[in-house]
């Protein structure tokens, strides 16, 4: 299968080991799913990536353009109807000090994985504190790794802070509900989701309240369903919560769940 590097198209992938994104994690990527052959929500992903990519200071101008262009030549010469497409962007090879470049945009596809019908989650506090990196997509995504591979119960986590506020899971945010209002965790120490956007906002014009607050981990007795959502599930049903009896996707999930349709 292809890759495009720069928006050449090449056999195979290669950077060099003194590339700052192998040696540190600095750079941005984006998981965009292809569907019918074609990328969703290429704009909204590309916008996110550009602010990760101001905040980490990197040199690289984004002409949505001529990348979504490129997007679509790759897609069309590896002819997958359904499949993955990744966005690697690295702030190039070390060149002295912190100094690096040229930046590199890399584009890798992969089919589509099987996705489980629902999930069963778990909820545990954060293994460290969250800073302003948790909100970017980075290369540095040693954290979810991490906290997937410790699972001690269910597919996933819903993780909450020292203090008690909860988060999202690993890969996905996290909305709770009750009656017609969702819940979706407060932006600010969460990385803001391309669907969960995309969602608060169908939800709104369906008539459904959509609160963006703290929510304490001690509340969720109090709410009468949830769900994930991410870029390649879209909404995800939960079937358990461990210890939380009657909390789990339901009515609600499933009318929503036609928004995105």
């Amino acid at each position: 299968m292809l890759a495009s590097l720069d928006g050449k198209l090449v056999d195979s992938l290669v950077l060099p080991i003194q590339d700052a994104g192998f040696l540190y994690g600095y750079g941005a990527f984006e998981t965009l799913k292809i569907a019918a052959g074609e990328a969703q929500h290429v704009f909204l992903h590309l916008e996110r990536m550009s602010q990760t990519v101001r905040f980490l200071g990197i040199d690289y101008s984004f002409d949505y353009d001529k990348i979504e262009s490129q997007i679509a030549a790759l897609i069309k010469i590896n002819g997958l109807q359904e499949a993955v497409l990744n966005l690697y962007l690295t702030a190039g090879v070390r060149q002295q000090g912190v100094v690096f470049g040229p930046s590199q945009l890399a584009m890798v596809m992969r089919p589509f994985p099987p996705l489980q019908v629902s999930q069963r989650l778990s909820l545990k506090q954060d293994f460290c504190a969250r800073t302003v990196f948790d909100t970017h997509k980075t290369l540095a995504y040693i954290r979810p790794v991490y906290e997937k591979r410790h699972l001690e119960d269910g597919d996933d986590v819903i993780l909450y802070s020292e203090s008690g506020e909860v988060l999202e899971s690993t890969v996905s945010n996290v909305f709770f509900v009750k009656g017609r209002t969702l819940f979706s965790p407060r932006l600010g120490q969460i990385l803001p989701g391309i669907i969960r956007h995309v969602l608060i906002e169908k939800c709104r014009k369906n008539g459904y309240v959509v609160e963006e607050c703290r929510i304490d981990h001690s509340e969720l007795t109090e709410f009468e369903e949830l769900f994930l959502t991410n870029s390649l599930m879209g909404i995800m049903p939960v079937s358990e919560v461990v210890g939380y009896p009657g909390l789990y996707s339901k009515s609600v999930t499933q009318q929503v769940m036609t928004f995105l349709e």
